[in-house]
């Protein structure tokens, strides 16, 4: 059968995958997905609300470094609503404020490496437009 309610996946290898709830077989409920092999194997991937196996509601993605990448809101997996993406390298935030379909859209502010807010206002599909 499939699975649900709350309960843990490995890979084949026996590297924990996710941890969490699951419905009809997919990830959904709040859980946590960790990164499946390589180097980063064990890291984590995402934490938060999942629906029918993706990302959906507030959760927080990382980078392969278990630094966070984006925290937020999300919708079919996608950075949606208002949320903070952050730098790969430095992990200091580089944009808060509103995401449609993982772009920057609507309302919100751009930083620079010191922290400095190097534009604010209204962002169309990634654009900064005023």
């Amino acid at each position: 059968g499939k699975c649900h309610g709350q309960g843990v996946k490995f890979t084949p290898l026996g590297n924990l995958l996710y941890q969490g709830g699951f419905q009809d077989g997919k990830y959904h409920g709040n859980g946590t997905l960790y990164q499946a092999g390589g180097p980063y194997a064990g890291d984590l991937l995402y934490q938060g609300e999942l629906r029918n196996g993706k990302y959906h509601g507030i959760g927080t993605r990382f980078f392969k470094n278990n630094r966070v990448a984006y925290e937020g809101g999300f919708r079919d997996s996608m950075p949606w609503g208002f949320g903070r993406s952050f730098d790969p390298t430095t992990g200091q935030l580089e944009y808060e404020g509103q995401f449609e379909a993982s772009k920057r859209h609507g309302f919100g502010r751009r930083y620079d490496h010191s922290s400095q807010v190097v534009c604010e206002g209204q962002f169309y599909y990634g654009h900064f437009i005023h």
